[in-house]
C-alpha cells in the first residue's frame, strides 16, 4: 500500500502540472520565446545552434497542441498538423538536405499558423483580462517575428540573393540574420545594415510591417475594450 499510495501521489502531481500546462499554455511559451532570443546568438555557425533551433521547433510544435486543447475538434487539427511536422524536423535534424528544409519549414509553418489563430481567438475573446492572456498576446508577436524570418528564408532560397548587407557588412547567410531582419521590420526599426533587394523579398517586408503595425492597434484597442467592460461590471 505504501508503494501503491507513493505511486498514485507521484501520477496525481504529473496530472495536475499536465493540466495547469494545458489550461495556461501561453506563460511556458512566452518563456520558451524569450529564452530563444537571448540565448540564440550564442549558438550561431554551430552544430548545437542547429539542434538548439530543431529543439525549440519542437517544444513550439508540441506547446501549439496544448494551445488548441480547448475544444475536441481544435485538438484533433493540432495533432493532425503537430504530428507530421514533427517527424518533418527529425529527418531535416538527420539528413539536412534541401527537400526536407522546405518540407519541415512549411510543416512547423503550419502549426505556427495554427498556433497565432488560436492565440488572436483567445487574445479578443470576452472574457477577464488575465496574465495568460497578456502572456498570448505577447506570444502571438513573438511568434509573428520569426514565422517571417522563415518567409525570408524561403525566399532567400528560392530567390537568390534576395537579400544584401550594406554599410561593409557581410551576410553570413543562416537563418537567424532573419530573425534579427525580421523583427526589426515588424517593429518598424529598420536599421539599415541588411536590407531586402528582390521583389519578392520587399514585398514580404511591406506586408510584416503593415501586420506588425495593425497587430499593435488591434491589441491596444481590444484589451482597453475588455479593462472598460470589466470596470463596467464591477460597478454594477
Amino acid at each position: 500500500w505504501g508503494m501503491g499510495g507513493l505511486a498514485m501521489k507521484r501520477l496525481q502531481k504529473l496530472h495536475g502540472a499536465h493540466r495547469h500546462i494545458r489550461h495556461t499554455p501561453y506563460r511556458y511559451l512566452l518563456v520558451l520565446l524569450l529564452g530563444f532570443l537571448l540565448s540564440y546568438p550564442f549558438f550561431v555557425g554551430s552544430r548545437i545552434g542547429r539542434e538548439a533551433m530543431g529543439a525549440f521547433i519542437m517544444a513550439v510544435l508540441v506547446l501549439g497542441v496544448f494551445s488548441a486543447t480547448r475544444t475536441k475538434l481544435l485538438r484533433v487539427v493540432a495533432i493532425g498538423l503537430a504530428a507530421p511536422a514533427f517527424v518533418l524536423q527529425l529527418l531535416y535534424l538527420s539528413m539536412r538536405d534541401e527537400t526536407t528544409f522546405f518540407a519541415a519549414g512549411i510543416g512547423a509553418m503550419l502549426v505556427v499558423l495554427f498556433t497565432l489563430a488560436n492565440m488572436f481567438a483567445y487574445v479578443v475573446r470576452p472574457a477577464a483580462v488575465t496574465t495568460d492572456r497578456i502572456a498570448a498576446a505577447v506570444c502571438a508577436y513573438l511568434l509573428l517575428g520569426l514565422l517571417w524570418a522563415g518567409f525570408y528564408a524561403f525566399v532567400d532560397v528560392l530567390v537568390p540573393d534576395s537579400f544584401i548587407a550594406l554599410g561593409g557588412g557581410v551576410r553570413q547567410g543562416h537563418f537567424y540574420e532573419f530573425v534579427y531582419f525580421s523583427f526589426t521590420t515588424l517593429t518598424t526599426t529598420g536599421y539599415g545594415d541588411i536590407v531586402p533587394a528582390s521583389f519578392h523579398a520587399r514585398a514580404l517586408a511591406n506586408v510584416e510591417q503593415f501586420v506588425g503595425i495593425f497587430y499593435i492597434a488591434l491589441l491596444i484597442a481590444r484589451l482597453t475594450g475588455l479593462y472598460r467592460s470589466s470596470d463596467v461590471k464591477a460597478d454594477g
